[in-house]
């Protein structure tokens, strides 16, 4: 009989969340067999991810996973699971504590072994220094009589480690190599039928920034072609606004100003959008799922943090290019932090239009590095097979 597990999704950055939850909960079911339900708040939001969900439904299976809406009144299961992953600490239902604390209330009572779910408090990736001193502490919950552990994805040994299928590099390096072909073919399926032959093909995943039409303005003064790739759901007022200021029709597709090229097309599934970073030769990705995604694509990207007070996102970082850099380049070391710093930094978006040129020039360096980075990380245990044996340690003590 298969292991049970639970996976709790808060939506709170709309795909990051939702994707993370979704690709890791697909991976449980199918490499280890795991019987795994996905409680989520925003059923919506997952639909995009995975088109065959139906949101009227309050229970249904999709892909060997369980998907179940989450809210705080949840009755609890007739039998706990194995193991409940509170993605994000988004906490669980106050009917499942209750319940808990009722099941196993300390001190602690005569039971059988193993009975008490392992509660697991799946964090936000950081490449921060403090996330290695923190993966893996316990975290015993106030009143309740059942293990509960921090598990910090990473990027170091001393970490979680990053979602990463069994099959994803492979998969990648046979679409890869089929180039030009398989990207040809991949591209007219989104409608786009013709690239110019010596264009930059840009993925665009953004938050909402005013940036962005300080980028466009840099792409559409660019000496050689550009052409970006942009899902329809990505900041559409500023795109309608900028379309407006040039007197572009707003329904024109494809956008042309100057050198670039502006392609939309509808959101797509999470495999398709793995083979879009493997066609582009840059890829803008934001939150943590896109971000994680296209370092496997092993070509160069921008990440876009997720916006916290007081600038903290810009301290995430400056981590990560701190970690990711360090064998650069001296001309690609300062390149990207500076573009970084202006796309993530509202109050320099200004400076996008001069460092863009910057970086454009380092794109060939910046490809090689992103190779380099993905033989380092796929060296390292993916956060999947960290988790199912972390799990099983704990639960066999």
């Amino acid at each position: 009989m298969p292991a049970s597990w639970f996976i709790l999704c808060r939506v709170v950055d709309h795909y990051g969340d939702a994707g993370v939850c979704w690709r890791l909960a697909r991976q449980l079911a199918r490499e280890y067999d795991i019987d795994v339900t996905l409680f989520i708040d925003d059923i919506a939001t997952l639909q995009r991810l995975a088109p065959t969900l139906d949101t009227t439904q309050s229970h249904q299976r999709i892909d060997r996973v369980t998907v179940q809406p989450l809210t705080n009144t949840l009755p609890p299961p007739a039998f706990w699971p194995e193991v409940i992953i509170d993605a994000f600490g988004g906490g669980l239902p106050s009917s499942w504590l209750a319940a808990l604390e009722r099941d196993f209330p300390l001190p602690s009572p005569a039971r059988g072994e193993g009975l008490a779910p392992h509660w697991i408090i799946l964090e936000y990736l950081s490449a921060e220094p403090w996330v290695e001193t923190m993966h893996g502490l316990a975290s015993p919950p106030p009143s309740i009589n059942l293990p509960r552990h921090f598990f910090f994805p990473g990027f170091t040994e001393a970490t979680g480690g990053l979602l990463r299928e069994k099959t994803l590099i492979s998969e990648r390096d046979v679409f890869q190599h089929a180039f030009p072909d398989a990207r040809r073919a991949f591209l007219e399926r989104l409608g786009i039928d013709t690239l110019p032959p010596d264009a930059l093909l840009v993925s665009l995943f953004c938050y909402d920034t005013p940036a962005l039409p300080t980028l466009l303005d840099a792409w559409a003064a660019s000496p050689s072609p550009i052409v970006c790739l942009i899902p329809e759901t990505v900041a559409p007022e500023t795109l309608q606004h900028w379309r407006r200021h040039y007197r572009i029709e707003a329904s024109t597709t494809p956008t042309k100003h100057g050198a670039l090229t502006l392609h939309t097309f509808p959101f797509l599934q999470q495999d398709d959008y793995d083979r879009l970073l493997w066609s582009c030769d840059l890829n803008f990705v934001r939150g943590e799922d896109s971000f994680v995604r296209a370092q496997w694509a092993a070509l160069p990207f921008v990440w876009q943090a997720y916006r916290q007070n007081e600038l903290a996102h810009l301290t995430k970082v400056d981590a990560f290019l701190k970690r990711y850099l360090a064998d650069a380049p001296d001309n690609l070391k300062t390149a990207l932090p500076d573009f970084a710093r202006a796309w993530n930094d509202e109050q320099q978006t200004n400076r996008v239009a001069d460092t863009w040129p910057l970086l454009a020039k380092q794109l060939p360096t910046f490809r090689k590095l992103a190779h380099d980075w993905v033989k380092q990380q796929t060296a390292q245990t993916d956060l999947a097979q960290q988790l199912t044996a972390f799990c099983r340690f704990h639960r066999s003590r």
